[in-house]
């Protein structure tokens, strides 16, 4: 195991760490303590084969559980530093400094660069959105659009025509033709949000999208090629849905080739005071207001309210 301190200029330190192991063709576990990593630190550490990424101060048993991890032999074996590359975050603002967030940024780094449909798994509140967006702007289409759908927030009448857009005259008020969010999405990522709130009828038109690579808008008859990386949320559980005769499976296989678990917000530790002082400062940003910090009183009651 090489242990280290990266200080002034992290992402150089970091650069200089990996090259110079890969030189020595050597395949230690690399673990480096920075001071308050930022999510984009932690995946271009992840993706460059780095096993753990420490944010000083790092508490003693946060240390010694590391120690254990690097000890155990079921670990997998680090990537080849060889095959290190950078990777940008781009725009998705997800800041953590607790050790159960660490396997799903990982997660992020690993899935991103396939074109593997993923299912994000997670309570409301967890970030879902902010995990597939993370997956797309890592990912080969990061260029193209980021569409999303929130399945639970649509009228049931309206969702497919929100899908798949509708041919003028299919419906009383279709006064003209509507490209749907497949279709706007083509090239990049389709996000479909709380997927399990959606119908067996529009389940099935979705499997044989995903199926088949094309759609046909509502009211048309006509096939549409359609190039779109499918991700679906769902704060609900699917596998019990299916059992119920509520949800495909057939779709469920289809959407979950990846499947990444959000831990709760009671599940992160002191992670709630690090978003909340991230929200201060974004929302200082966008009315022009200044925040000193969170008082005393706050923080305790940010400690004791039980979050889900």
């Amino acid at each position: 195991m090489v242990l280290a301190v990266l200080e002034d200029e992290p992402e150089e330190q970091l650069a200089w760490w990996v090259e110079v192991l890969r030189r020595l063709g050597r395949r230690p576990r690399l673990v480096t303590l920075v001071a308050s990593p930022s999510i984009g630190f932690t995946l271009r550490a992840t993706q460059s084969g780095v096993f753990e990424v420490l944010s000083i101060p790092v508490g003693r048993e946060r240390f010694r559980e590391m120690i254990e991890r690097v000890r155990s032999p079921e670990q997998e074996t680090p990537l080849p530093l060889a095959e290190a590359r950078p990777i940008a975050v781009g725009n998705a603002q997800m800041v953590s400094e607790s050790p159960v967030m660490m396997p799903v940024f990982r997660s992020i780094a690993q899935v991103a660069p396939s074109t593997a449909t993923v299912l994000v798994v997670g309570e409301s509140g967890t970030g879902k959105e902010l995990v597939a967006r993370a997956v797309h702007l890592q990912g080969p289409r990061s260029a193209a659009p980021f569409v999303t759908v929130n399945c639970a927030a649509i009228p049931e009448n309206l969702l497919e025509s929100e899908l798949f857009g509708h041919e003028k005259g299919a419906f009383t008020g279709a006064v003209a033709r509507k490209i749907g969010r497949f279709e706007r999405a083509s090239g990049g990522t389709l996000f479909l949000d709380e997927i399990g709130d959606m119908s067996l009828a529009l389940q099935s038109k979705i499997l044989r999208a995903v199926q088949e690579r094309e759609i046909e808008r509502v009211g048309g008859t006509e096939p549409i090629p359609v190039d779109v990386r499918l991700i679906a949320a769902t704060n609900r559980d699917l596998r019990q849905m299916i059992g119920q005769g509520q949800f495909r499976e057939d779709l469920y296989y289809r959407l979950a080739v990846v499947t990444l678990k959000l831990p709760r917000l009671a599940e992160r530790g002191d992670d709630l005071l690090v978003l909340a002082s991230t929200f201060l400062t974004e929302f200082g940003h966008r009315y022009s207001k200044t925040f000193s910090g969170i008082s005393s009183r706050a923080v305790e009651m940010l400690r004791r309210h039980e979050w889900v």
